[in-house]
């Protein structure tokens, strides 16, 4: 008499005909997600050609992204209708990963692109150039706040937050402003962290980065040194008959991101700059 399910299989040639592995159906076989359909008194497993669509099943259900407790769930109430209902509810998480992807990649780019940039720079010459206007999305720093690692590190935190919440593909690099008042009194210290948003960005808060003319440095090092490229960016602006007019930008292109050491992290200071004595409508 012919077997009803098809011809039988071991373990090992049902695992074959399954393109997996014998500890795989070991496994599906101890949770009761796919049990052989006979076991001899000598402990072997017997497998059906007819549970390979079975297999193929589970297989499908797991590549959507099912774990095998819904899988089994969904094989103990097997019909249509719940069929349709967990195809939907992947479709719905697959669309989710993707848009979830699209936007690692863009950040990938966008890292990648800074990163080569830093690599080509000179650095340690400062220059005048013009820059144009930005939208950054800030958080600000409470006084003092950025002379300890815990409230850097509370501030960064609050604002790769932010950048999460308005899912921001270009929150790399991250950065900082020196305010106006600060770098007039040759001081350092930072108000605000800030990442690039489009000019169509309608979150906040912002803060416009105003186009003109700007003092420009590129150092690379590490963090504790910040203070001697952008001193010799201050003295710059003085020996070119240069005035400070607007704040700092102090843009982070290489950081932990790209390099595990801080002698490799590379930093880029702008100060917005004017000629001394040039007219205010001629200013930027």
């Amino acid at each position: 008499m012919s077997e009803p399910f098809g011809s039988l299989f071991t373990t090992g040639q049902f695992a074959a005909l399954c393109g997996t592995t014998k500890d795989t159906l070991f496994h599906y076989d101890r949770i009761g997600l796919l049990k052989p359909r006979s076991v001899g008194s000598n402990g072997y497993r017997r497998y059906t050609s007819a549970q390979l669509f079975d297999f193929d099943l589970i297989r499908v259900l797991q590549q959507a992204g099912s774990t095998l407790e819904e899988i089994k769930w969904y094989r103990q109430h097997y019909d249509s209708a719940h069929f349709l209902l967990l195809l939907e509810e992947k479709q719905a998480g697959i669309r989710a990963r993707l848009e979830q992807l699209a936007r690692m990649e863009q950040m990938l780019a966008h890292v990648a692109a800074t990163t080569r940039r830093a690599l080509a720079e000179t650095y340690d010459v400062p220059r005048a150039e013009p820059q144009q206007a930005e939208q950054l999305l800030v958080v600000g720093l409470k006084k003092g706040e950025g002379e300890h690692t815990d409230g850097v590190a509370a501030r960064v935190s609050e604002h790769l937050a932010l950048c999460e919440k308005y899912r921001l593909t270009d929150r790399f690099p991250l950065g900082s402003v020196i305010l106006k008042e600060d770098v007039l009194a040759g001081s350092s210290l930072e108000s605000y962290f800030f990442s690039r948003v489009p000019p169509d960005f309608s979150g906040g808060p912002l803060l416009e980065k105003p186009a003109g003319l700007y003092a420009t440095i590129v150092h690379k090092g590490p963090l504790e040194a910040f203070n001697e490229p952008y001193h010799a960016l201050l003295a710059y602006v003085g020996r070119q008959g240069y005035a400070v007019c607007g704040n700092a930008y102090v843009f982070d292109l290489i950081t932990y991101l790209a390099s595990g050491s801080e002698q490799e992290y590379v930093v880029q200071i702008s100060i917005q700059i004017e000629k001394r004595g040039c007219p205010r409508s001629a200013r930027g």
